[in-house]
């Protein structure tokens, strides 16, 4: 019984020790604004080209355009760092499954009676369908949240 115990515990401890942080459950979410260059896009989307003022991929269940910083910016980062990206959804996600919490976005009706959420502290602007039932995204953007903009 005792060697049973033992190994378990050092099974325990053994996974814990090489546990990763849960990976978030789209893949764009790792590109970060100020932060990831070309080098960091290819390596996260895993393609083989990048391109710096813009760039655009096509997967199968969404279109991603990236937008790079230039020489001279207003932010004064580095040239080649991502200033924001767009997500064109080709199959709609619950906005429930992607965002549980939005007591700190604001929301208006577009002239289309769709819904954009906006967060300026995290830099996120969501645009989903004004469904009664359930709210889809179509649309998602990445910009430089609030608090990277006054350092």
């Amino acid at each position: 019984m005792k060697p049973i115990v033992t190994f378990s515990i050092l099974l325990i401890l053994f996974s814990q020790a090489f546990a990763q942080k849960e990976e978030p459950k789209y893949i764009w979410q790792n590109i970060t604004v100020f932060e990831s260059n070309c080098e960091d896009v290819k390596k996260i989307l895993k393609v083989k080209s990048c391109s710096v003022p813009s760039s655009s991929y096509s997967f199968e269940k969404y279109d991603l355009i990236i937008k790079f910083s230039r020489e001279k910016n207003e932010w004064n980062v580095k040239k080649g760092k991502v200033i924001y990206f767009n997500v064109l959804l080709k199959v709609p996600i619950k906005l429930s499954d992607y965002e549980k919490d939005l007591s700190n976005y604001k929301s208006k009706l577009t002239d289309t009676f769709d819904l954009v959420f906006t967060n300026k502290q995290k830099g996120v602007e969501i645009l989903t369908t004004n469904d009664v039932n359930e709210k889809w995204i179509m649309n998602i953007t990445i910009f430089p949240p609030k608090a990277k903009l006054s350092q």
